[in-house]
């Protein structure tokens, strides 16, 4: 799951409508295995073959929000899980969501104070 960028669309009442993948594994493993990519990067702790995929994942997100004529805005959305993708937007974080439902054997101030900001 980590060769694939996904697009989320969203109804305007901030409901998710549905994704869209792109795979690109095969791009991956032509860059791994590169002669090239083998070595370290001499600016960094990681592999030249790992900084090049990671740019030809932003790369195509980057693309992709063109061709889709995504227009940088603040939006607001519902909550929504992506189990198979790791995607999802919480009204909390978990630990707050658990403290939420757990309070009841008593409340802290600190957390309170962000549940409610």
């Amino acid at each position: 799951m980590d060769k694939e960028v996904v697009a989320v669309a969203f109804h305007p009442d901030g409901e998710p409508l549905g994704w869209k993948v792109r795979d690109l594994s095969e791009e991956f493993r032509k860059i791994k295995s590169a002669p090239e990519g083998k070595g370290r990067d001499p600016n960094e702790w990681r592999s030249i073959a790992s900084r090049r995929c990671d740019q030809l994942m932003y790369d195509t997100a980057y693309a992709w929000a063109v061709e889709l004529g995504v227009k940088e805005c603040p939006i607001q959305v519902q909550e929504f899980e992506i189990p198979e993708w790791r995607i999802a937007v919480v009204q909390y974080p978990a630990y707050l969501a658990e403290y939420k439902e757990s309070r009841e054997y008593g409340q802290d101030e600190e957390l309170e104070d962000a549940l409610n900001s």
